[in-house]
């Protein structure tokens, strides 16, 4: 999609950048869209495979600007936007970013351990997908399901294994796919039941990364206290039947080690 057609998703005059690979100009079809309208904060939009973000053009925090790195402005009259991208700092807030995953996840874990069932291996999975979010960053590299594999070569095993990357198979990334569609139906949110079997469809070839995209998307559209209701979706989306009796503490250790290590 070119730029003025991204932008007449967006009508207005807030300023708005294309984030991600995309922003790169990545032409594989497997790349999501994603736009930023710096409007104030708001639910995120899905339109296609565009995903269109609100936010507060103030709040660079790392947790937001992580996501930032390599923006490419489509719109921005005042020049704020602009100001905004050339201030931040590549190296520090990827530092940043990792060590606030690697916290993330540790309170993960805490909730693991204090809760039961499901929830329990959800709180895990979560707690190792932020710090494999961590690694990422550590390595210098902007967190990307699709992209970001390749730095989690040096990962801890105890987070490898409980993301379940090596379980990727055609079967289960159509059910986890199809499980997702579930929860965005049920929730009103999230990409199109469309752009989601189309995104299964051209990640086929990467079934990891394919992996890694749904249970990042699940994790995000389910939030921290998912109804009951969601309980057979969820657990298939983020793969949670495979979870270990000691998922929690096998991910808590790592990330002691991690934090220990500077993150």
């Amino acid at each position: 999609m070119r730029d003025r057609d991204l932008l007449e998703l967006v009508p207005g005059d807030a300023p708005a950048g294309l984030g991600g690979c995309r922003a790169g100009g990545s032409p594989l079809q497997e790349c999501d869209y994603n736009v930023t309208v710096f409007d104030g904060p708001g639910p995120d939009e899905y339109r296609g495979p565009v995903r269109v973000s609100h936010a507060d053009i103030s709040d660079m925090r790392p947790e937001r600007a992580a996501h930032y790195l390599g923006m490419r402005v489509l719109r921005d009259g005042s020049w704020d936007l602009r100001t905004a991208l050339s201030a931040l700092r590549p190296e520090k807030i990827l530092k940043a970013y990792s060590r606030g995953r690697a916290v993330e996840a540790a309170a993960c874990c805490a909730f693991a351990e204090a809760d039961r069932g499901w929830r329990s291996a959800m709180w895990a999975k979560a707690g190792a997908l932020h710090l494999a979010e961590a690694h990422m960053a550590a390595s210098g590299v902007r967190p990307s399901p699709t992209h970001g594999l390749a730095a989690l070569r040096g990962a801890p095993a105890p987070v490898l294994e409980e993301l379940g990357l090596e379980r990727a198979s055609p079967t289960l990334l159509s059910r986890m796919c199809e499980s997702v569609v579930g929860i965005s139906e049920s929730l009103g949110s999230g990409p199109p039941p469309g752009a989601l079997r189309a995104k299964r469809e051209a990640m086929s070839p990467m079934p990891a990364a394919c992996y890694l995209y749904f249970v990042s998307l699940a994790w995000r559209l389910l939030g921290h206290s998912p109804a009951e209701g969601l309980r057979r979706p969820a657990r298939i989306a983020m793969d949670l039947d495979a979870a270990s009796p000691d998922s929690a503490a096998r991910v808590r250790r790592a990330c002691a080690r991690a934090l220990g290590s500077g993150f």
